[in-house]
């Protein structure tokens, strides 16, 4: 495919699958006061941050990272 039609995202989901922002792996201790109650808390936002950098990264391609960098100045060495 052209550069102008390869996203940041396809790129992401060709080397990682699955959520971009994800809970942690490990379930939280349901004894614990916040433990209990967190993953329900934040799952509405989580959900929200997902679709918010899934949209961002839909939005660049891979053209425009290469024209970004091939602009950047040049820092002496």
């Amino acid at each position: 495919r052209e550069l102008g039609s390869i996203t940041l995202l396809d790129v992401y989901e060709a080397v990682e699958p699955g959520p971009l922002f994800a809970m942690h792996r490990a379930a939280p201790d349901q004894g614990c006061v916040v433990g209990h109650g967190i993953q329900p808390a934040m799952q509405g936002i989580y959900e929200g941050i997902e679709e918010t950098l899934r949209h961002e990264l839909a939005r660049v391609t891979l053209e425009k990272v290469l024209r970004d960098v091939l602009a950047a100045p040049r820092q002496p060495l």
